[in-house]
């Protein structure tokens, strides 16, 4: 073989090797040049991770905003689901753990309603459909803590008393949304649901992506808080059917680890 020519190919081919660890190792950074673990998500893309905490000691560089909202916290085995608060450490935002959630247990209060449905999908064992079935199995079954949730789709109101063009723009222009009966005065049955309503709008909005978003409201539609996705993580109370100010604003998705 031509010596020129055999040479040439070596050089070639350590070049190309040159090329590929430049590549690896560039892959292992985010869009600022700050490494971050490979088992984190990038909180500009918010729907590629499960939800689930990441156990990585390397958490990614982030700065504080405000508000912050993550990822539903999803169940890993349809079971149960371990729930983290989440907050900033001054470096990075940390989990720390708050309960566990099982798919089989009663819960009635507003946010435990919220986190049982992002982890699970589905809606507690306790709620039942808004029709005279439901209410009697709601009441033969659990009692007191019986409740109702119905289902809409986007448009099936409108005029003054339809709320939704409020809670962000639907993905889904005719997206599937529902509400939860949430005792707020301890007065509620199935047959007086009262004014508070936890409201899941199923397939997201266009400031989050496609997973589903959870807001609040007590006064029946008036005025709405929406769910950041971890304890005691809610927005600032805006309008819904009201004029309330101020109008409501998107929190920004960050990533997290424990």
């Amino acid at each position: 073989m031509n010596k020129k020519f055999f040479f040439g190919l070596v050089f070639v081919a350590l070049i190309s090797l040159s090329s590929c660890d430049i590549f690896a190792r560039d892959s292992s950074l985010n869009s600022s040049g700050d490494s971050f673990s490979t088992s984190q998500t990038d909180s500009s893309h918010p729907n590629t991770s499960s939800g689930n905490p990441s156990t990585s000691t390397s958490f990614p560089v982030d700065e504080y905003h405000d508000p912050y909202r993550i990822l539903p916290q999803l169940s890993s085995d349809g079971e149960s689901a371990d729930i983290y608060t989440v907050s900033w450490n001054g470096s990075s935002y940390v989990g720390e753990y708050f309960d566990t959630y099982y798919i089989d247990e009663v819960y009635v209060d507003y946010e435990d309603v919220a986190l049982y449905y992002l982890a699970f999908e589905t809606f507690p064992v306790n709620y039942f459909p808004n029709n005279n079935y439901g209410k009697e199995e709601a009441m033969k079954q659990y009692g007191d803590d019986g409740r109702l949730w119905s289902q809409y789709r986007k448009g099936d109101y409108t005029g003054p008393n339809s709320y939704t063009e409020s809670l962000g723009i639907f993905n889904n222009s005719r997206g599937t949304y529902y509400e939860l009966d949430i005792d707020a005065d301890g007065y509620y049955s199935v047959y007086d649901r009262r004014r508070a309503r936890l409201v899941i709008v199923e397939e997201g909005i266009t400031d989050y992506g496609f997973m589903p978003v959870v807001y609040y409201t007590d006064d029946h539609y008036s005025t709405f808080i929406e769910f950041y996705n971890y304890p005691g993580g809610w927005s600032d109370t805006f309008g819904g059917t009201s004029h309330y100010e101020p109008e409501r604003s998107p929190a920004y998705t960050v990533s997290w680890g424990i």
